[in-house]
């Protein structure tokens, strides 16, 4: 059944296209051959990950004083019910891209009622055997273009686009990880990224609380702000260039950018920055890390900073 509505919804579908990409090859030439270009995309976004990992040994100190939001409490993954898929699917965007399988999210839209039993049923079975199907952990990448010179690939970033059962059964997972995380206060108060009732703005006005602060109490104060990169792949993916795909590559570090669950995955994952014993106060929303120094007079703010931005080495 699924293999006949893939070939009719892929027929439905117009061709996705990447804007002509070429890309600079090793020798320095422009190359525009799709699935040259598609290797080279899947190579490089697959190998971000591993050139930053964490190899080497940090001599940060942590801040005993700080609250660890640790918890005593396991984390218990209720069932997936039959109501909960159908108002999941009810809730996707109808006109997203497919993934691998070709099945779009209008079309399970419009078969939701017969799908939403059979759907909680496998989730649940997931849930209780604790494996994830192969199905789920496939994706295909489309690099977007960001800035710079459109012949060189780190001026692209990675979008995922993931099976349409696998999005479905992420957005469950995400309600129940969100839910736990906030009750048990696990998250840092200094992170304001996809948290309930907190956004930029809430960052923004906070920020500029302790920068008005430092004013009138005759504080010299400074912003560090960092960009912390690549917090993407963790399956196996091949990237699209138009409708050439590159061969398939496993990835074995990050979480896929494009997905409703990487966010809140990669906040847990650097929540211990706000355990560091630094000079200033931390900001954070999502990977943008802001950090306020301040002192009596300007050498001693520079020196403070000077050592906040260690961070980055």
């Amino acid at each position: 059944m699924w293999a006949t509505i893939k070939e009719m919804t892929t027929q439905m579908q117009p061709t996705q296209k990447n804007s002509n990409i070429n890309i600079d090859n090793n020798n320095y030439e422009s190359d525009s051959d799709p699935l040259f270009i598609a290797n080279t995309f899947n190579t490089f976004f697959t190998s971000m990950g591993s050139q930053n990992n964490a190899t080497k040994k940090l001599d940060f100190q942590l801040n005993s004083s700080t609250d660890k939001h640790s918890s005593n409490q396991s984390m218990y993954l209720r069932k997936i019910n039959t109501l909960e898929v159908n108002n999941i699917i009810s809730n996707m965007k109808g006109d997203s891209a497919p993934g691998k399988d070709g099945i779009s999210n209008n079309i399970v839209k419009q078969i939701k009622e017969s799908l939403s039993e059979i759907l909680a049923h496998i989730f649940n079975t997931i849930l209780w055997e604790g494996t994830i199907p192969d199905y789920f952990k496939s994706a295909i990448v489309t690099p977007i273009y960001k800035n710079g010179d459109k012949k060189l690939i780190n001026n692209y970033r990675p979008i995922s686009l993931l099976n349409i059962f696998s999005k479905i059964f992420e957005r469950a997972i995400k309600t129940r990880l969100l839910d736990y995380l906030e009750e048990n206060n696990i998250l840092p108060k200094s992170q304001y990224g996809f948290r309930k009732n907190l956004g930029t703005e809430d960052a923004l006005a906070r920020l500029s609380m302790d920068i008005y602060r430092n004013l009138n109490n005759n504080k010299k104060t400074l912003g560090i702000f960092l960009d912390l990169k690549s917090y993407l792949d963790n399956r196996k993916q091949q990237v699209r260039i138009n409708n050439t795909l590159s061969d398939e590559i496993i990835i074995t570090t990050g979480v896929p950018q494009g997905t409703v669950l990487s966010p809140i995955l990669y906040i847990i994952y650097v929540s211990s920055l706000s355990h560091l014993n630094i000079h200033g106060k931390l900001f954070s929303y999502a990977d943008d890390r802001a950090i306020l120094v301040s002192g009596d007079n300007w050498d001693e703010v520079h020196l403070k900073a000077e050592t906040e931005t260690t961070l980055d080495k």
